[in-house]
């Protein structure tokens, strides 16, 4: 999924450096972020600005066309974000490399404490979707 970050700054992990060191990426107003988790959902909040749009591949899928109710534009762009989601997500965590896996848990708030094997990253991650954290 590709999001532009409308406002402010975004921090979120980079790839592990070459000698294993954890980076951080720095986005300012206008980047585009390409990522397998909805930022719109996570960091948008009712009744504030949002800080993240989605990104379409066509120009104009989310514009509303002249003439369309709003409930038919809403049904278009559902269908169409569940479209390339399907297209973009790994079928679960057993597609996700590593460091998706650890992306996902920071993006999600789920705390990995010291687990570093695939397995120890995936039960704390499903622990804590299971607990709703």
């Amino acid at each position: 999924m590709r999001f532009r970050l409308l406002a402010g700054k975004h921090y979120a992990e980079g790839p592990t450096g070459p000698n294993g060191e954890r980076t951080e990426l720095e986005y300012k107003a206008g980047d585009v972020i390409e990522t397998d988790i909805p930022l719109d959902k996570k960091f948008n909040k009712r009744g504030m600005p949002p800080k993240f749009a989605r990104e379409f591949a066509s120009a104009d899928a989310g514009v509303r066309m002249k003439g369309e109710s709003i409930a038919a534009f809403r049904e278009r762009l559902n269908a169409l974000i569940a479209e390339e989601e399907a297209k973009e997500l790994p079928s679960s965590m057993d597609d996700m490399s590593i460091d998706q896996l650890k992306r996902y848990a920071a993006e999600n708030d789920v705390p990995l404490g010291d687990a570093a094997t695939r397995e120890e990253i995936v039960a704390r991650i499903d622990g804590a979707l299971a607990l709703g954290v």
